[in-house]
């Protein structure tokens, strides 16, 4: 029996517009905050690299788990982070355009 059925959970996507400047971070990590969101897709992250590290600057601690696509150059970049606390996601396809994710 499968009993995530009869859960909600809360997604937030959001076009950043870049999260490399410092000053963006604590108002990024605020609006996660107060969402109350399980689940996070930053887009135009405009970051060539990510790991675990970066993503608790702009993430509460519960946010451990994500896959990302870099930047080209100054523009794109995908963001996709969830807590494991609440499901197990797994890579299901990506490309240079698109993250998949199975929850």
């Amino acid at each position: 029996m499968n009993t995530n059925l009869n859960r909600t959970w809360k997604v937030m996507s959001w076009n950043v517009r870049g999260i490399n400047s410092r000053l963006k971070w604590d108002s990024i990590r605020d609006k996660v905050i107060d969402s109350a969101c399980d689940v996070i897709c930053f887009q135009e992250t405009k970051k060539e690299n990510m790991d675990l590290a970066f993503i608790k600057n702009v993430c509460p601690a519960s946010f451990d788990l994500f896959e990302f696509l870099p930047s080209v150059g100054a523009s794109g970049g995908l963001l996709v982070a969830w807590k494991s606390s609440v499901f197990k996601g797994d890579l299901v396809f990506t490309n240079n355009y698109a993250i998949s994710i199975k929850f």
